[in-house]
């Protein structure tokens, strides 16, 4: 995995994080930062989703939120091509 610089501001009512200076604040439900000596730090994001287990629906359309998406791209999902114009 490509490494990425995270910074942690801390607020007076919430905490900010940035991974290579985008702010993801608003996608970001959960962190836990590991240190280990010797070790890279690692840092774990929980991003607001939906858990489904199931869905018997025929063409269903799954909404990822704005704040998450762009998350995941930062991180380096590349979003699946639906055919569709962004913003339709």
């Amino acid at each position: 995995m490509t490494p990425r610089r995270v910074t942690v501001t801390p607020g007076a009512l919430a905490h900010r994080i940035a991974i290579n200076g985008t702010d993801i604040s608003a996608a970001v439900s959960d962190a836990t930062i590991t240190l280990r000596a010797g070790d890279v730090p690692e840092v774990d994001l929980t991003l607001h989703t939906y858990e489904i287990d199931r869905m018997d629906l025929p063409n269903p359309q799954i909404h990822i939120p704005a704040e998450t998406r762009d998350a995941l791209i930062l991180l380096g999902w590349t979003p699946p091509d639906d055919g569709q114009d962004e913003g339709s």
